[in-house]
């Protein structure tokens, strides 16, 4: 499942071709001056965003958020709440085994989130750190301290803001395979986008895909971070989270990694490139790679 969805979804996810580029070229290239790239609908919660590793709590654990390990709230008003939890079947993830994630919508009134899932959540700013403050569907309340997660240095300019703009949905996927032959196969998918779908097609076209994917796999969206943090939500199990830098910003080519959770600069596991489109606003991803001696290309549209 890992390295089939690594060609297929995302990673970044909203974007269009997949070229190579070593680390030296990270980031090359502002792209705040260049007339090509469409400016589109400004990040709701540009200035609420922020990323916090839990440090110590004040309170009794008496409910499963006082094992909150990780906070984000992201530009586009989406959280992703990451809570400690021992490994099982249904809860793995590119993460790893010991994680769980929950993922929603807030809004955001006098320094208090609103949870769509009943919390609500308030941040004071103490030094170098914050004291949060969990608000409880029942009134009680849980007190911690955090900490700011260091960036992946992801450089800031219109590509990223439209990047983070919102939770991306996808709208259509062109899937295209060819064999070791070099014969071509190719299928346009409507949303919603079914993983499981895409390999029954492959494999009645004798493109083997050994990767289990179970069936109504399907990818609720697409979310990313200016704090380099990405997720990946599906219907019917955990998501994949990982984090993501540009590696040639002039280009569009992001780079991003499905196992580092602390949001450093360790070994990018995959590239795609991403292309906006203004109106009706738009976002193309491309990934290219290799599967079971088939090479695939996914091309998605994003809104």
């Amino acid at each position: 499942m890992k390295k089939f969805f690594m060609m297929m979804a995302m990673a970044a996810i909203a974007l269009f071709t997949v070229t190579a580029c070593g680390d030296d070229d990270d980031d090359k290239g502002g792209n705040e001056s260049s007339e090509a790239v469409p400016v589109l609908t400004k990040a709701p919660y540009a200035e609420q965003a922020v990323a916090l590793n839990i440090n110590s709590f004040k309170t009794p654990k008496s409910s499963k958020y006082a094992a909150l390990k990780r906070l984000n709230f992201l530009e586009s008003g989406t959280y992703m709440l990451e809570l400690d939890a021992e490994s099982t079947s249904a809860r793995v993830t590119r993460a790893g085994g010991s994680s769980l994630y929950e993922f929603g919508k807030f809004t955001y009134s006098g320094g208090t989130y609103k949870l769509d899932n009943g919390l609500e959540i308030t941040l004071t700013k103490s030094g170098s750190s914050y004291d949060i403050v969990i608000k409880l569907k029942d009134g009680t309340t849980i007190e911690c301290t955090g900490s700011i997660i260091p960036t992946s240095g992801v450089t800031a300019g219109i590509m990223t803001d439209n990047l983070c703009s919102r939770p991306w949905t996808i709208e259509t996927v062109r899937v295209r395979i060819i064999d070791k032959d070099g014969a071509v196969f190719s299928r346009d998918f409507s949303a919603p986008f079914d993983l499981d779908a895409v390999k029954k097609w492959a494999e009645s076209n004798g493109k083997g895909i050994n990767d289990k994917i179970e069936t109504n796999t399907v990818v609720t969206g697409i979310n990313f971070g200016s704090d380099g943090f990405f997720a990946i939500t599906y219907t019917n199990r955990s998501s994949d989270v990982g984090s993501w830098r540009w590696r040639n910003i002039a280009d569009g080519i992001l780079g991003y990694n499905w196992d580092d959770t602390s949001m450093g600069l360790s070994v990018l596991t995959g590239e795609a490139t991403v292309a906006f489109t203004k109106s009706p606003e738009r976002c193309k991803l491309t990934l290219k790679g290799k599967i079971d001696n088939n090479e695939m290309e996914f091309v998605f549209t994003l809104k």
